[in-house]
């Protein structure tokens, strides 16, 4: 799957780092600190918008052919995503621990990237799969309101939505692509990636971490997608008699 994105930082080919011995450190820190010196090494002073502010480990459920007889064909691909203070890089990382950079999107800074499940019926992309669903600050336009469909594979965006209010964050399964904004969301197909439904009725949560947006609390399941309305809807109420403010589609 590796692939130069672009809006890739670098000329030539993608890093490659080779697995090392486990140390006393942990995972986290032994892989993305590793990731991280090989990147920096050929300067000496630092860029703070080069320094990893988070990482997370992430899985996607496809994965390029392999010779036959290999047996490591079916195991699920682990990606790790690294954070920078401008943009973000996935690396996976197969069974033989030898990390390989696969997109590396440096830009502006990275509000949310997803990486979107294979649709359970029919997929309108399959040949760019895994894709990413990412918002960051250097899109055209307003900042955060435009949420970009990028190929993994390929690292060519294969569609970009805008909108007109921020985007706070994107949820996803095999049938849908949850876009979530301050007091709404809207609903796209997984396959097709077009505009299904849009709920404009949310609840604004006060931000817990004492930030000045609020969040819209959404959890979406294989079938299911739970949300917090402004008043009781008696059409979309759930049947387990409960009387809070959390309902089901």
């Amino acid at each position: 799957m590796s692939a130069e994105s672009p809006r890739h930082a670098r000329s030539g080919g993608p890093l490659t780092v080779p697995s090392q011995p486990p140390s006393d450190r942990s995972i986290i820190d032994a892989v993305s600190g590793f990731i991280n010196d090989v990147t920096l090494s050929s300067s000496s002073n630092v860029d703070p918008k080069d320094v990893i502010q988070w990482a997370r480990f992430e899985t996607a459920d496809i994965n390029e052919p392999t010779p036959e007889g290999d047996g490591d064909h079916d195991i699920t691909p682990l990606l790790l995503i690294l954070g920078y203070g401008s943009g973000v890089q996935v690396w996976l990382i197969p069974p033989n621990g030898e990390a390989q950079e696969v997109l590396s999107w440096r830009q502006g800074t990275v509000r949310v990237l997803r990486i979107l499940p294979t649709p359970q019926h029919g997929d309108s992309f399959a040949s760019k799969r895994p894709l990413i669903a990412l918002c960051d600050s250097a899109s055209p336009g307003p900042t955060f309101c435009s949420l970009s469909f990028i190929s993994i594979r390929g690292g060519e965006q294969v569609k970009s939505i805008k909108f007109k209010n921020p985007i706070l964050d994107v949820l996803a399964n095999k049938r849908s692509v949850v876009v979530s904004f301050s007091e709404r969301f809207a609903v796209f197909d997984a396959d097709t990636l077009e505009d299904r439904m849009a709920i404009t009725t949310c609840y604004p949560c006060p931000c817990p971490l004492g930030g000045s947006m609020p969040i819209n609390p959404l959890a979406l399941g294989d079938r299911w997608l739970a949300y917090a309305d402004k008043k009781l809807n008696q059409s979309k109420r759930s049947s387990g008699g409960c009387e809070g403010n959390i309902f089901f589609l």
